[in-house]
């Protein structure tokens, strides 16, 4: 019996500590209404349906902004080859500019040197003209 007495001991001895660690660990209670639990979850529901809307609004904008940064990518390309192609026909025009510029010094010579064989022909079918005149009066002097 005395075995018995010492068991029933040990255990109540044992459980002694462990309700006083249990009670300094046990979080306090507090007491909801069934209507504070219902907006409660209320509110949980419509935070989640927010929450979802806007992982879809954030992986919209995601695909926006991957078009919009291709759309760019494609304008930058764009823009690389018609300021390529502008540099080209700019050098192209300056090329064009000094040929017309050559030109028409070419030409100007041209239309002086021809006015110098017009000017010299001129005088000579002066000359020949008072030669002949010359010519013609010493024969009808004769």
């Amino acid at each position: 019996m005395l075995k018995r007495y010492w068991w029933l001991l040990c255990l109540a001895l044992l459980s002694v500590p462990q309700l006083s660690f249990a009670s300094e660990a046990v979080e306090p209670m507090y007491m909801v209404t069934e209507s504070d639990l219902t907006r409660l979850e209320q509110n949980l529901t419509e935070l989640s349906e927010i929450n979802s809307s806007q992982s879809v609004t954030l992986e919209k904008q995601k695909e926006q902004l991957m078009e919009s940064d291709r759309q760019l990518q494609q304008a930058e390309e764009k823009y690389s080859l018609l300021s390529s192609q502008m540099k080209n026909l700019e050098k192209e025009m300056l090329e064009q500019q000094n040929s017309l510029e050559n030109a028409r010094i070419y030409f100007e010579e041209f239309a002086r040197e021809e006015q110098l064989k017009r000017d010299k022909l001129k005088r000579e079918k002066t000359v020949a003209w008072i030669i002949a005149g010359v010519l013609l009066c010493a024969c009808i002097a004769k």
